[in-house]
């Protein structure tokens, strides 16, 4: 957590986890389509590219995805991730720290798969390419968090912004309309 005065004063772990486990849900449910963000196989730059996953359940984000796209030279070289959410009107947001897993097995690949993958792989024509679940191209992305922290609105956005500018014009304080709250790994792993 960082040391500036904001984050102190929106800093918020008194909440038990499955509550905090439901509203981490309830974020990457409204926002749907996240930022997966991997380091380049330089080993420096960093490339982000929005997936939608396929699954959340436990907090285990679960992506398909094209083996033969850069971000598998990159997770095999360095397997650490980040994804992100963010709904755009209320300010939630949410950031996955975590390691990529990826594996080609099919029966992995069987559970994740669905019709409307089909549209993210073009049919090769040569009978193996062809963006069904037996695609060798289809694979799973597992993203193990390491630490998961979120923004979390505690008000409605009209009552929001009347904090805002209550606290901005009125009494000269920090305006704090929500709360960061932070799931580590460990407790990810205990769900």
């Amino acid at each position: 957590m960082g040391n500036d005065e904001y984050s102190k004063q929106s800093q918020d772990e008194n909440v038990p986890l499955q509550d905090k486990v439901a509203e981490v849900q309830g974020i990457m449910k409204k926002v749907g389509t996240s930022m997966l963000t991997t380091v380049g196989t330089d080993g420096k730059s960093l490339h982000s590219r929005a997936m939608y996953p396929s699954s959340t359940d436990k907090l285990q984000l679960v992506y398909i995805y094209d083996n033969t796209s850069h971000k598998d030279d990159e997770m095999k070289q360095d397997q650490a991730v980040n994804v992100s959410f963010l709904e755009p009107v209320g300010g939630d947001w949410i950031s996955v720290a975590g390691n990529a897993i990826t594996t080609s097995d099919r029966s992995e690949v069987a559970k994740y798969y669905s019709a409307a993958t089909k549209a993210w792989f073009a049919d090769l024509g040569d009978g193996v390419h062809d963006g069904s679940g037996n695609d060798p191209r289809v694979s799973v992305l597992k993203v193990k968090p390491s630490e998961i922290r979120y923004y979390a609105r505690k008000e409605t956005l009209l009552t929001q912004a009347a904090e805002v500018a209550a606290k901005a014009f009125g009494t000269g304080q920090m305006a704090t309309p929500g709360a960061i709250r932070t799931i580590t790994g460990k407790e990810v792993e205990s769900l």
